[in-house]
């Protein structure tokens, strides 16, 4: 085997990006269907709470897909949409914390 053979892509995904992106992935279609809005705006959404909460999309993400089986007893979309605006837009919520 040559030398170029055996060297791994440092640009390559890992397994571990792979699953995170899948989780974002997930989290940014619940933000689409709580919130009535498109791909686009979903990501811009969580990129903005992830800024404000100073934590990474994929921690927010993975905070949300932790939360989503207990968010609500019941299965109203307004009971889910209160309980993911916690999530979203109160810092401190879940560990989170605002640096300053």
């Amino acid at each position: 085997m040559s030398d170029e053979e055996n060297t791994v892509d440092p640009t390559a995904p890992t397994p571990e990006h792979d699953r995170s992106r899948a989780v974002v992935e997930q989290v940014k279609g619940v933000v689409m269907l709580v919130y009535g809005i498109t791909a686009e705006q979903a990501a811009d959404l969580l990129g903005t709470c992830s800024q404000d909460s100073n934590i990474s999309t994929a921690q927010l993400a993975e905070r949300i897909a932790t939360c989503l089986p207990t968010l609500s007893d019941s299965s109203a979309l307004w009971d889910t949409r209160v309980q993911l605006n916690r999530i979203l837009l109160v810092p401190n919520a879940h560990g989170a914390g605002r640096a300053r």
